[in-house]
C-alpha cells in the first residue's frame, strides 16, 4: 500500500525523499505523479471553473467547466463536469491516505438518467490474453472484443472531463458520481494493466496491456486511453464496491430572461397551468418552451400575435426535451413507431426540423404513444436517443451483456 504522510507542511519534501529512496521503478514513477501540480486530464476545461461546495473529498472530487460567466435559468448549459482522482492530494489537507486507482461508473445529474455513457465494456477489434496476463489488442479487426476495456479509470492525480449538458431549472444542481477503488484500497498496480508504446521495429498492428511499468505511465501522462482492470477483464459485472458520492452545486444565473422569450421556468409552468414541481426547457430553434410533469404530461408554450398560446403534447420522460434540436442545425432525432414493411415490423429513425418535430409530438395518439429517452449500442459506444413507443412498451431494447448494469 502506498501512503502518504499526513504532514501538511512538509509533505511534498517528504514525498520527494520517498521518490528517491524507492528501488521501483513504478512505485518511484507513481509518486512523481502525486508531485504533479497540473492535472493530468482528457480534453481542455472550459472558460469558466465552478467548484462544488464543501470541503475537498478523497479519492474522487468534481468540478464544473462553465460556457461563461452565468447561465440562463431554463436554457440549454452546455456544462462539463470534470472529476478527478485526488488520493494524491490527501496529504497536502493533513489526510494520511494511500494513492488508490479508481474506475467510474456513472456521472449524471439528480433526476436524469444513469448509464448514458458506456464506461466498461467491449471495445472495436480482437483481444488475445497471454498465460502471464498481458493483453493484446488488435483494433483493426471489425467486431467487437470479448474482453471488456475500461474507459474511466483514473490514476492518482488524473482526472476526466465528462460533457453534461442540461437545462437548469434554478441555481442548485445535485451531481452524483459512482466509482469503485481498484484493488480495494491495496497495491493497485498489480491490478491494472495500461497500454505500453509501441515498438520500435515496425509499427505492428497490437496493442500490448502490461503492468504500469515508468514507459507506460508517460505514455499515459501524454495520451490517455483505454485500460484493462484485471478483475473486469473477463466480467464486467464483477463486484468491486461500487460507492456513490453526491456533488452540490450553485450555478451564476443570469439575472434576465432574454435568452428565454423574456419567461423565467416558474413563469412557464403557471402561464402553462402545469404543476410547480414540473421541468421547463426553453428551445430556441423552436421558439417555444417545453414543460413536463412528472407523470409525463406534456405542453407546448409557444407565441403567436404577440400573445402566449400553448398545446397539449404527446407524453414523455421528463428529461426527453434535453435532446430536442439538439442534432446539427437544430434537428432531432426520433425512431418512429414499428410499422409492416414487405411482411415484417420495421422500426426507421427519422430526422425532425424544428417545426416537424412540434407537428409529430401534436399530433401523435397522445393515449397510444409515449416519447421515452433510452440508450442504444453501437459497436462499443452508448448514447441517448428518443424513441416514439406505444404507451406500456419497455422503454429499452433487449439488452446486449454491455447494457447490463455493472457493479
Amino acid at each position: 500500500m502506498f501512503l502518504l504522510p499526513a504532514n501538511g507542511v512538509a509533505t511534498w519534501l517528504e514525498v520527494s525523499s520517498l521518490v528517491q529512496k524507492s528501488t521501483s521503478a513504478t512505485v518511484r514513477a507513481l509518486l512523481l505523479m502525486a508531485l504533479l501540480t497540473a492535472p493530468l486530464g482528457y480534453g481542455q476545461p472550459a472558460s469558466v471553473p465552478l467548484a462544488a461546495d464543501g470541503p475537498l473529498s478523497y479519492p474522487v472530487a468534481a468540478r464544473l467547466e462553465l460556457p461563461g460567466e452565468a447561465v440562463a435559468s431554463g436554457n440549454l448549459a452546455r456544462l462539463r463536469v470534470v472529476v478527478r482522482n485526488t488520493s494524491s492530494e490527501a496529504a497536502q489537507h493533513g489526510v494520511a491516505a494511500p494513492l488508490q486507482a479508481v474506475v467510474i461508473r456513472d456521472v449524471h445529474w439528480a433526476g436524469y438518467p444513469e448509464a448514458e455513457r458506456l464506461w466498461i465494456g467491449p471495445a472495436v477489434g480482437s483481444t488475445r490474453v497471454n498465460s502471464d496476463g498481458i493483453v493484446y489488442h488488435n483494433p483493426n479487426a471489425q467486431r467487437l472484443t470479448e474482453v471488456s476495456f475500461e474507459r474511466g479509470l483514473l490514476l492518482p492525480g488524473e482526472e476526466i472531463a465528462i460533457d453534461l449538458p442540461m437545462t437548469p431549472q434554478a441555481s442548485s444542481l445535485e451531481l452524483s458520481v459512482s466509482y469503485a477503488v481498484v484493488g480495494a484500497g491495496a497495491d493497485f498496480t498489480q491490478e491494472v494493466l495500461l497500454p505500453w508504446p509501441m515498438s520500435k521495429v515496425g509499427p505492428g498492428i497490437e496493442t500490448k496491456y502490461g503492468p504500469p511499468t515508468e514507459a507506460a505511465l508517460q505514455l499515459r501522462a501524454k495520451e490517455v486511453r483505454l485500460a484493462v482492470v484485471k478483475a473486469t477483464l473477463h466480467d464486467p459485472q464483477a463486484e468491486l464496491g461500487i460507492r456513490n458520492s453526491n456533488f452540490t452545486f450553485h450555478l451564476p444565473l443570469l439575472t434576465t430572461t432574454s435568452l428565454t422569450a423574456g419567461l423565467s421556468p416558474a413563469q412557464a409552468r403557471a402561464r402553462s397551468h402545469m404543476p410547480a414541481d414540473a421541468l421547463a426547457f426553453y428551445r430556441g430553434a423552436l421558439d417555444a418552451w417545453i414543460v413536463v410533469s412528472k407523470d409525463g404530461s406534456t405542453v407546448a408554450l409557444y407565441r403567436e400575435a404577440g400573445s402566449w398560446k400553448k398545446s397539449e403534447l404527446v407524453r414523455m420522460d421528463p428529461t426527453a426535451p434535453e435532446l430536442f434540436c439538439s442534432e446539427e442545425n437544430g434537428v432531432t432525432r426520433i425512431t418512429a413507431p414499428a410499422r409492416e414493411q414487405d411482411g415484417k415490423l420495421v422500426r426507421k429513425t427519422r430526422t425532425l426540423t424544428p417545426g416537424a418535430l412540434l407537428m409529430l409530438l401534436s399530433n401523435a395518439d397522445k393515449k397510444r404513444f409515449r416519447l421515452v429517452r433510452t440508450t442504444v449500442n453501437e459497436m462499443g459506444n452508448r448514447s441517448a436517443v428518443l424513441d416514439l413507443r406505444p404507451t406500456g412498451e419497455d422503454k429499452r431494447e433487449p439488452s446486449s451483456p454491455a447494457e447490463k448494469p455493472t457493479r
